[in-house]
């Protein structure tokens, strides 16, 4: 992508181009794992969708970046206690 199509997408195309965009970007996520497996096809897909939001909407990527990171720490040690079963 180039400057010019970044700053488009960030400040004059309208929501349906930037929705369009990004559900683009999953897609092509998806098809990038098409022949690995569901899991592969869902992360792909979730990392394309991801980057692509963060290209379009940097400020907002920033807010959810730092509380995803808060849950997967909080939901990880659920999951780490849970699969040792409390030991």
């Amino acid at each position: 992508m180039s400057i010019e199509n970044v700053d488009y997408l960030q400040n004059k195309a309208p929501e349906e181009v930037k929705y369009a965009t990004i559900g683009g970007g999953t897609l092509l996520g998806m098809l990038l794992g098409i022949r690995r497996g569901l899991i592969r096809k869902l992360f792909y897909g979730s990392l394309g969708g991801a980057g692509t939001f963060s290209i379009i909407y940097p400020q907002d990527a920033k807010v959810y970046a730092k509380e995803g990171i808060a849950n997967l720490k909080k939901y990880g040690k659920i999951a780490y206690n849970f699969a040792v079963l409390g030991k």
